[in-house]
């Protein structure tokens, strides 16, 4: 499996069921609020330091997700794609990439013609049964509850690279 983690160079996650529980609180006038955990953007955070490629692919076509993208600095945001290997494919054009250098986390029937092709599937426990057995890794921890940085710092730990990350944020940085 090493060596099929040391080829990614992108990793794409759907919203909502992965970055968020799944869960929308909807008010009057479309007014709508979506909980994100802080650990799981703190993970997207080390693998843009790794040097990895993020990008989001989600079916809503929602303003607060864009609002985390931006503050997240994920410049590939694609909303509203109800058939998401036309997104994916898009972004294995601009980056010039093949299947085997892109992960994807998703958590829904949507999402299985991507997890069909890329590298490294990703889901989480909640996922229906056919996501799961397209999955390599089922996450332990739920989506919206921190499933991403688990992801990541499995990703990071498995290809060798975690305590030098942790070491040139928390030391090198710091001139300590």
């Amino acid at each position: 499996m090493k060596i099929q983690l040391e080829k990614l160079k992108l990793l794409i996650f759907d919203v909502d069921g992965v970055m968020t529980d799944g869960k929308l609180i909807m008010g009057p006038n479309g007014h709508e609020q979506i909980e994100f955990f802080v650990l799981d953007g703190a993970g997207i955070h080390l693998a843009k330091y790794a040097g990895y490629k993020i990008a989001l692919i989600t079916g809503r076509n929602s303003r607060i997700i864009l609002e985390r993208a931006r503050y997240l600095e994920i410049e590939d945001v694609y909303i509203n794609q109800f058939y998401k290997i036309d997104a994916y494919n898009e972004l294995k054009v601009k980056y010039k990439l093949n299947d085997d250098q892109i992960a994807y986390m998703g958590d829904d029937i949507l999402d299985i013609p991507v997890m069909k092709v890329v590298g490294y599937a990703v889901t989480v426990p909640h996922a229906p049964l056919e996501v799961k057995e397209v999955a390599d890794y089922i996450t332990a921890k739920q989506g919206g509850n921190g499933a991403v940085r688990e992801f990541v710092d499995k990703l990071l730990h498995e290809i060798g690279v975690y305590d030098d990350i942790l070491h040139r944020i928390l030391v090198e940085r710091r001139g300590v």
